[in-house]
């Protein structure tokens, strides 16, 4: 069985220095890097560059294509499944006159 707080067993001095060594070595290798304040500041790029509110034209057209797209086929989803209602109302009423 496992204590719920397991001791270590040793020279308290030795496990001291263990850990001053671990912490010395994790500290060596994590990056110093210092930022630069007196250079000049770079500017992060933007995901979406603006440029003065032109029209993008390109986008625009490329985004009412894919709406279109979409709704042709939400569009074909429900022809789609109004044949399959009406396919298996019909497919019922032939099993409900096989009982009769």
């Amino acid at each position: 069985m496992v204590p719920a707080h397991p001791v270590l067993v040793g020279d308290r001095e030795m496990l001291r220095k263990l850990r001053a060594a671990e912490m010395a070595a994790w500290e060596s290798m994590t990056p110093k890097a210092t930022v630069d304040q007196a250079g000049p500041a770079q500017q992060r790029p933007t995901l979406w560059p603006l440029d003065g509110g032109r029209p993008r034209r390109a986008e625009s057209f490329l985004f009412l294509l894919l709406a279109v797209c979409g709704v042709a086929a939400l569009l074909a989803g429900l022809n789609d499944v109004s044949e399959l209602l009406n396919r298996w109302s019909t497919f019922m009423q032939g099993i409900e006159n096989l009982l009769q």
